[in-house]
């Protein structure tokens, strides 16, 4: 999260730009938050359910960053870096949010 913020503080604050800065900066919240979530989890359905969230924030804050790219607001390599590591993280999480719901299906069979 604080290296999405230190990056969007380097694209121009212009009325085209100040919405995909907003959505990339909730959504790097909303990761980081849910994440934090996520690990305080009290039971492992609560788990499921959180992680799943992460998933979806994390998916999120990759299409913002695929925005910036593709738009051109912002090229160079940490722009780059955002991106391979943004990707990293929805596959980790993806995999979390899958595992989880198996282990979930697995309690309720016994």
């Amino acid at each position: 999260m604080v290296d999405v913020i230190a990056f969007v503080r380097t694209i121009s604050n212009q009325t085209e730009t100040r919405r995909v800065k907003d959505q990339l900066i909730g959504a790097a919240c909303g990761v980081d938050g849910n994440y934090h979530s996520a690990c305080r989890a009290r039971t492992p359905d609560e788990f499921a359910s959180m992680i799943g969230t992460v998933l979806i924030e994390a998916a999120e804050a990759e299409e913002w960053l695929d925005v910036v790219y593709d738009s051109e607001i912002a090229t160079g390599p940490e722009l780059r870096r955002l991106r391979i590591e943004s990707k990293e993280l929805r596959a980790i999480f993806a995999k979390a949010t899958l595992t989880a719901n198996k282990n979930k299906r697995r309690r309720k069979k016994r």
